[in-house]
C-alpha cells in the first residue's frame, strides 16, 4: 500500500492537514472536537468510537500536527482579532455619546451619512412616524415625528466602572471606615481583657 504524499512545506498529508483544519475550524462550525475531526477528515463513517478516540489523540501527539494547528489558530485570531483596545473605544463611544452630533442647529435630523462616527455607534435606530391632518380624502401629510434611539449609556458606563475598577474603589471607601471601626472595638475590647480589677 502507497504512503500519502506529504506536504513539503507542513510535513502533512492531505489528510491530515484536514484534520488540522477542521480542529481549527471546526467541521460544523464547532472546533475543538478531535473525534468528529477524525470522522471528517478520514472519512471514518462507520468507524467504532474507540478507533476514532484512539486515532484522535494519535494525531494530536504528533508534533508537526501540534504546530500546524498553533499556526492555524493564530492566523485565524489574526483574521478576526478584535483586541481590548477596540472593544474600549466602542464603550467609550456609547458611554459617552452626545446627540447632538445628529441634529442640525435648527433642531432638524440630519442625514445618517452625515452623523459623526462616534455619535452613529451609539445610536441603535430611528423611528419615524408621518403625521397627518385631517381624515378620509382631506387627510394631508404635514410633517414627520423622528425618535432617536441609542444603545443603553448606562450599561457601556458601567462596563467602563469595572473595566477601570471603579467599583472596587468605591467599595474599599465604604467599607474601610467600617473595617477601622471594627478594628478599634478589637482593639479595646482585647486592651481592656487585659487590665485585671
Amino acid at each position: 500500500m502507497a504512503r500519502a504524499a506529504k506536504d513539503p512545506v507542513t510535513g502533512l498529508t492531505h489528510k491530515q492537514e484536514s484534520f488540522c483544519v477542521f480542529y481549527v475550524t471546526g467541521p460544523d462550525g464547532v472546533s475543538g472536537n478531535a473525534s468528529e475531526c477524525v470522522r471528517q477528515a478520514f472519512n471514518y463513517k462507520k468507524a467504532k468510537a474507540s478507533t476514532i478516540q484512539r486515532k484522535a489523540k494519535e494525531l494530536l501527539n504528533i508534533a508537526t500536527i501540534q504546530a500546524r494547528i498553533a499556526v492555524l489558530r493564530r492566523g485565524v485570531a489574526e483574521r478576526a482579532e478584535i483586541t481590548g483596545a477596540d472593544v474600549l473605544r466602542e464603550t467609550f463611544k456609547l458611554a459617552f455619546s452626545d446627540l447632538r452630533g445628529v441634529f442640525t442647529s435648527e433642531g432638524a435630523l440630519k442625514d445618517p451619512s452625515e452623523w459623526p462616527d462616534d455619535i452613529a455607534a451609539a445610536i441603535s435606530g430611528v423611528d419615524v412616524f408621518e403625521e397627518f391632518q385631517g381624515q378620509g380624502e382631506k387627510r394631508t401629510l404635514i410633517g414627520y415625528t423622528k425618535k432617536v434611539r441609542t444603545w443603553d449609556k448606562n450599561s457601556s458606563l458601567d462596563r467602563l466602572f469595572k473595566h477601570f475598577g471603579l467599583f472596587k474603589k468605591d467599595n474599599e471607601q465604604v467599607t474601610d471606615p467600617i473595617r477601622q471601626l471594627l478594628a478599634a472595638i478589637n482593639a479595646r475590647s482585647e486592651s481592656t481583657s487585659l487590665v485585671k480589677p
